[in-house]
């Protein structure tokens, strides 16, 4: 108890990280989401779920609603699983709190991966005067020297996803780090 969080989230992490902030946010003064899947289904259009094949839709099924896809059965209860989950309308409420925290989303608008938009999360967390003061967006495209990709990049003959080492997420911490240190010790 009594502990600091400052979470970093890749890919799906990003949602797991965002959700620890909006459920403990007086333990998080900052976090950091590269390359979001921060909707897993909540949104009909443009969720993680929506975005995938009737194969990928069984699989994610299985993991967040064990009981089957009952979304579109009657009863408020049926999307809760999702819903739960969801982070996009609650995040720029705890940011914009006095103590809410700050936070970071490094993504790129053309990733090879189906995610969810980097532009919708964007979006969301600048709603409101008070929360768009504590959020540092870094949305760049495939190619960009600081692209921050879930995927291999179409031109990288080996395939590697970017990750947590890539040059950009390395180069973010250059500016992220020392913002954080220095707050900290306000």
């Amino acid at each position: 108890f009594g502990d600091i969080f400052i979470p970093e989230g890749y890919s799906t992490g990003g949602l797991d990280a965002a959700l620890l902030a909006t459920r403990v946010p007086d333990r998080v003064p900052d976090l950091a989401v590269f390359y979001p899947n921060y909707d897993l289904g909540a949104d009909a259009y443009d969720s993680y779920y929506e975005r995938q094949d009737k194969n990928m839709r069984a699989s994610i099924t299985t993991r967040v609603q064990p009981s089957g896809d009952v979304r579109n059965a009657v009863g408020a209860g049926n999307r809760d699983q999702y819903v739960a989950r969801n982070v996009v309308d609650a995040l720029a409420q705890v940011m914009a709190t006095p103590n809410g925290p700050h936070f970071w989303l490094m993504a790129t608008s053309d990733d090879p991966e189906i995610l969810p938009s980097p532009e919708r999360l964007r979006d969301a967390v600048q709603s409101i005067p008070e929360a768009k003061a504590k959020a540092h967006i870094h949305i760049s495209k495939v190619g960009d020297p600081y692209a921050v990709i879930h995927g291999p990049a179409a031109d990288d003959p080996n395939k590697v996803k970017a990750g947590n080492n890539s040059t950009a997420a390395i180069y973010s911490e250059r500016y992220r780090y020392p913002f954080i240190l220095k707050n900290a010790a306000s």
